[in-house]
């Protein structure tokens, strides 16, 4: 998703690329700050390294979307937002 190499997340991580092959491949563990740090590299959240994508496919996509927006950006959007889900809340 993010376009990178193994090589290039491994540097941005500041490990091996052996270290992260092998994490890929569930052959070694990591702490939970070296799992911060892959999150941050890929710039996700640690449940999204740890939970099934799939789940969260459209809130990722909204993430990616969203990313360096300004806060009076995203204030206004999330005005919008609600909008259409208090109504959809609001008729069941």
């Amino acid at each position: 998703m993010r376009h990178m190499t193994q090589e290039e997340l491994a540097e941005k991580v500041g490990v091996s690329i052996s270290f992260c092959a092998n994490i890929e491949r569930g052959k070694k563990g990591v702490s939970m700050f070296v799992l911060r740090d892959f999150a941050d590299a890929l710039d996700i959240t640690v449940n999204q390294l740890l939970y099934d994508r799939k789940d969260n496919q459209h809130i990722e996509n909204i993430v990616v979307l969203l990313q360096d927006k300004s806060v009076s950006y995203l204030s206004w959007l999330e005005q919008v937002i609600r909008i259409p889900n208090d109504a959809f809340l609001n008729s069941k």
